[in-house]
């Protein structure tokens, strides 16, 4: 019997060893794998950084161009004027794409403080007030949840969740933020009642420069950033449909360790 348990034993040991020896060799290739799309990835946001860079210096120029020839330009003169003004545009539609790149190529590392949730969201919607004007808009945050983040990356996130729902649902739609507090996380949804996504385009939303708007309509990087700002947080992204739009679902810890 004491042979037959022995027996047992090791075969029982040698088993969980086997185990254990394929989830450390599984590891171990995870995190290769990680740390080689890490060394791919930071050698594409300084290649992408700097051609971003080279691009913007002479787009500024130029728009300081527009403004001094502008000036030297008649009143009557109405379609030098607007023609100025279309080159203006696209020159400053240029430079925004050059800046959002450059937000996403460099990972700046949080400054973390203490926030009130919904005086934040307050002030974003305050600076957006112009795009919402003909949304219905809905907030559930309570008064005194707060959170350990960064403010100027929480809002930047908070700004573009509000854009990509916005051109979501289209005129005159409904968008609704509500916060709550689960444990130790805080759960932040902003939903739109546009279309949805498509089970394709839910895979691939948070992609760097993934886009399904018209050429010139979107950069692609406004999901990939938020993904960005919620990984440096220690928290956790998703999207889904809810039957009547899309729903982003932001979860983040309450204190960072």
């Amino acid at each position: 019997m004491r042979t037959l348990c022995a027996v047992g034993i090791s075969v029982t040991l040698w088993r969980a060893l086997v185990v254990f020896d394929l989830e450390r060799h599984r590891q171990i290739k995870a995190k290769l794998q990680q740390s080689l799309q890490h060394d791919k990835f930071k050698e594409l946001g300084e290649l992408t950084s700097a051609i971003a860079h080279e691009i913007k210096t002479p787009l500024s120029s130029a728009i300081v161009s527009c403004d001094l020839l502008e000036r030297q330009l008649s009143a009557e003169n109405e379609n030098a004027h607007r023609q100025l003004n279309r080159i203006r545009n696209g020159m400053e539609k240029a430079a925004n794409i050059s800046h959002e790149v450059l937000n996403y190529a460099h990972q700046r590392t949080p400054t973390y403080s203490i926030i009130n949730l919904a005086g934040l969201v307050n002030d974003t919607l305050d600076m957006m007030s112009h795009r919402l004007a003909d949304y219905s808009l809905a907030t559930n945050v309570p008064d005194k949840l707060a959170l350990e983040a960064d403010n100027t990356q929480l809002q930047e996130l908070f700004i573009n969740l509000l854009n990509n729902a916005i051109d979501a649902c289209g005129e005159h739609g409904i968008i609704t933020i509500c916060a709550n507090q689960l444990g130790d996380q805080v759960l932040i949804r902003v939903t739109d009642n546009g279309p949805g996504m498509s089970d394709d385009t839910l895979a691939a939303a948070t992609k760097p420069f993934y886009t399904t708007k018209p050429a010139g309509k979107g950069t692609g990087l406004g999901l990939s950033i938020c993904k960005q700002i919620t990984s440096q947080h220690q928290g956790q992204l998703s999207l889904k449909n809810t039957g009547n739009g899309l729903c982003v679902e932001i979860e983040l810890p309450k204190e960072q360790l």
